[in-house]
């Protein structure tokens, strides 16, 4: 299971990203709501006005989706991240627990590759 510290971390990005969600791309002009969409082409930021009728209200719900899509694949990607190192610290663990019954059973490891059972040399 992850650390408390992660969960915190994902509660508080969820917190901002709630936040953003109910105003993002929406501008006042007058007594009106437009619906705005930042893009960048080519390397410039362009703004495009998508209105403020049913064509700019379902902009903002796929903008939110996409969002929320990039949102959860970063979550997962941190959280996978996160086992990936838990894992390797576990096969580090493993490989050590290894070499010390190997060598208190009376093997060598013979130039770093394999392992070979140490013989009592006779006089």
């Amino acid at each position: 299971m992850p650390p408390q510290e992660y969960w915190e971390t994902i509660y508080h990005i969820s917190l901002l990203f709630n936040t953003l969600q109910k105003r993002m791309g929406w501008e006042h002009r007058g007594p009106y709501q437009y619906y705005i969409r930042r893009q960048t082409v080519q390397g410039r930021r362009v703004r495009t006005s998508l209105g403020r009728g049913a064509v700019a209200l379902a902009a903002a719900e796929a903008d939110a989706q996409r969002r929320q899509a990039q949102e959860t694949a970063r979550a997962t990607r941190l959280h996978l991240a996160t086992l990936d190192r838990h894992l390797d610290e576990v096969i580090r663990r493993i490989a050590q627990l290894m070499q010390a019954t190997l060598l208190v059973a009376g093997y060598h490891q013979h130039h770093r590759s394999e392992w070979r059972h140490r013989h009592a040399h006779l006089l």
